[in-house]
């Protein structure tokens, strides 16, 4: 978990309240829309969620305040933790 705590991801969205707020609420449209966290969306769920005027709005709020804390999305570094905290989460969790 120490990789998690030191990576540049998670110390960029530390100092920015709203980005985790953003990202919050996002997770709850999800929930509220029948995804479950532990798994990926099938096919059909990603459609469904793309036709959520609701959903897409709070996505590109979420982008935006991560751009505004300075997270690159596209950065190789970034994407390299993402998959770490991914993998972590589906380690602790035991799904796959």
């Amino acid at each position: 978990m120490d990789a998690v705590r030191n990576s540049t991801l998670f110390n960029r969205l530390k100092e920015s309240s709203e980005a985790v707020e953003a990202i919050s609420r996002l997770g709850t449209l999800l929930q509220n829309a029948g995804i479950d966290p532990s798994k990926p969306p099938s096919k059909m769920q990603l459609m469904k969620l793309a036709m959520n005027s609701e959903i897409r709005a709070e996505f590109v709020a979420v982008m935006e305040q991560l751009r505004n804390s300075g997270v690159d999305l596209t950065s190789p570094e970034v994407q390299e933790e993402m998959k770490a905290i991914v993998a972590k989460a589906q380690e602790v969790t035991g799904t796959k």
